[in-house]
């Protein structure tokens, strides 16, 4: 059986996948979904996830309120994948908390070259991005302000980490707490 490899970054082909794991080739249309014009990352220039709880969003029949003791969390888009589900699931790096309708592993953020994507992981109830849900394995490219949305209240806002507020604590995909400031590198 012959495998394809992907012309782009050499990774190999998982089974008929339409997209590659790494770097988010269309093997379907040849095009690569990595955003050329991204720059490559630098200072200043790292995205950091705010996830927060939409009360207001338009839920599906039986969608229980959020809950009102929830803060907002800020977590790095610092590793090669986060992965996104219910806190009751091990190996999250984005758990949620309180939102029945969010699978254990809901959906996955992929680092695409210099920028980042999203894939939904066969989610019961799906993913969407600015409101467009995500299609079977398709990889969408996130860009900064995009929203993407999963369960019935939980909704992650894609920044730069240079518009922080000085202070703000963002929890890298290790588990470490950073200031908006700092590299993740070292203790905070």
């Amino acid at each position: 059986m012959m495998t394809d490899a992907c012309p782009t970054c050499a990774t190999a082909r998982e089974g008929s996948d339409r997209y590659c794991p790494n770097c988010g080739y269309d093997f379907e249309t040849g095009e690569s979904l990595v955003p050329v014009e991204s720059p490559a990352p630098g200072p200043g220039s790292e995205l950091v996830v705010v996830l927060s709880l939409d009360g207001r969003r338009p839920n599906d029949p039986g969608c229980e309120p959020p809950p009102e003791d929830q803060s907002q969390r800020i977590f790095a888009l610092d590793g090669r994948s986060l992965v996104i589900g219910r806190a009751d699931s091990g190996d999250l790096q984005i758990p949620i908390r309180g939102d029945p309708y969010v699978s254990r592993r809901h959906a996955e953020m992929i680092e695409l070259g210099a920028g980042w994507g999203i894939r939904d992981l066969g989610s019961t109830n799906g993913t969407k991005v600015n409101g467009v849900p995500i299609e079977g394995a398709e990889i969408k490219v996130l860009r900064p302000d995009d929203v993407v949305e999963v369960g019935c209240f939980a909704r992650l806002t894609v920044q730069h980490r240079s518009g922080l507020e000085p202070g703000i604590s963002v929890l890298s995909s290790a588990g470490r707490l950073a200031g908006a400031g700092d590299t993740g590198e070292g203790p905070a």
